[in-house]
């Protein structure tokens, strides 16, 4: 399966002895991402023996406590786990200001930095991270503070090319991942062989 979502927390504004507070890990083809870091966070990725240091990229929705009271629980731990790689968290700008302070008056400092992404609430998506497989967004959600809701979205993939074909006109490797992107043939002789002669839908995409 390319994404699973794993729920952490669910409970809004208090815990309770069953429900933590908010928070979920998205596996996307192997990427884990931490939506929003409630109390208790750390210790169901224990419960359910998720690696945290596979986390890269934490996204908080809004400045409410129970979005992110977890947070220097979890950074912590990743200390101790011995991280090395950069922590990248994105959230409301006055959020970012107070866990530089609580990261501050901690006496013993990190083996990693936190980078801290500030997160706007205009209309409209924006994009916050991507790589050669997946794009993640931002878009306003309407509550009593600024609030942002994520979009993960894998990337197209590439169309699968008719090898038989594509054996049979003779069309050079040195083409043939062009045309699974979208190109079109022109072979030596002028003849233009359209993409969609050349190749196959690609795999369904994920988001």
């Amino acid at each position: 399966m390319s994404i699973t979502l794993k729920i952490l927390g669910c409970s809004s504004a208090r815990p309770t002895p069953n429900r933590y507070s908010t928070a979920q890990v998205l596996n996307v083809l192997e990427r884990f991402f931490l939506i929003d870091c409630g109390e208790g966070a750390q210790i169901n990725m224990r419960r359910y023996k998720i690696n945290m240091l596979q986390i890269n990229h934490i996204f908080v929705s809004h400045a409410h406590g129970d979005h992110f009271y977890g947070l220097p629980g979890v950074i912590s731990s990743m200390s101790m786990q011995n991280r090395t790689s950069d922590l990248h968290i994105y959230c409301n700008p006055k959020l970012g200001e107070l866990m530089r302070a609580i990261l501050g008056i901690n006496e013993s400092p990190l083996g990693f930095n936190v980078v801290f992404h500030n997160l706007t609430y205009e209309n409209g998506l924006t994009m916050l991270f991507e790589d050669d497989k997946v794009e993640v967004y931002s878009f306003p959600l309407r509550h009593r503070v600024p609030t942002c809701g994520f979009l993960f979205r894998e990337k197209p993939k590439l169309r699968h090319l008719n090898g038989l074909l594509a054996n049979e006109l003779q069309i050079p490797i040195s083409k043939r991942f062009g045309i699974r992107q979208g190109d079109d043939y022109i072979a030596p002789d002028g003849t233009v062989y359209p993409n969609n002669m050349l190749t196959t839908a690609p795999d369904r995409q994920c988001s």
